[in-house]
């Protein structure tokens, strides 16, 4: 969204792999899986996501890994394919150091910097605009999904997930692609 508001629509975001695609800049913004995994059991279980003290079952846990797994696989054959010439970003260093982040990303697709842009952008499209769209079930053009900002925070997974199940979701995330899913 920050990066179509500074320049245009010739920038694609998209939560899928994109296969046949003639080589060009690519960045690629992974975020803790625990983290996902659980976000997604939330917007698809919103009323017992939502009561107090609410625990994922490990059935739950199983379920919302299997249905995750085309992103991860997705993921791993980017990673695999370009590795060498994309930009691996981590979703927590976005929130920690936005600006930072950005800029990376501005050089990286070959863009100038231009810092009162992209305080513009940011302002329209940063976590806590895009945190109060999503309450309030707004999905503006540069916006993926409705609902798609829960809270934006970081580590998020473990008030939903007991000791037991941080243990089920790392042993069932190694699996597919080694450590580099969690991300902290």
């Amino acid at each position: 969204q920050v990066l179509g508001e500074m320049q245009g629509n010739g920038v694609l975001r998209t939560h899928r792999y994109i296969f046949g695609t003639e080589p060009a800049p690519l960045v690629v913004c992974l975020r803790d899986f625990r983290d996902v995994i659980v976000s997604h059991w939330r917007v698809h279980n919103p009323e017992r996501a939502g009561r107090a003290g609410a625990r994922m079952t490990p059935q739950e846990i199983h379920t919302n890994v299997e249905m995750c797994q085309g992103v991860f696989w997705a993921l791993r054959r980017w990673t695999e394919e370009r590795l060498d010439d994309m930009l691996v970003l981590r979703y927590e260093d976005t929130i920690r150091r936005t600006h930072y982040e950005f800029n990376r990303v501005l050089a990286a697709l070959g863009y100038g910097v231009d810092d009162a842009a992209l305080e513009r952008a940011l302002a329209k499209y940063g976590i806590a605009e895009n945190r109060r769209r999503s309450s309030a079930g707004e999905c503006p053009e540069r916006m993926l999904l409705a609902h798609h900002v829960q809270e934006g925070e970081v580590g998020t997974w473990r008030r939903f997930v007991d000791r037991e199940g941080e243990i089920l979701l790392e042993t069932l995330l190694w699996e597919p692609g080694g450590d580099w899913y969690l991300l902290e």
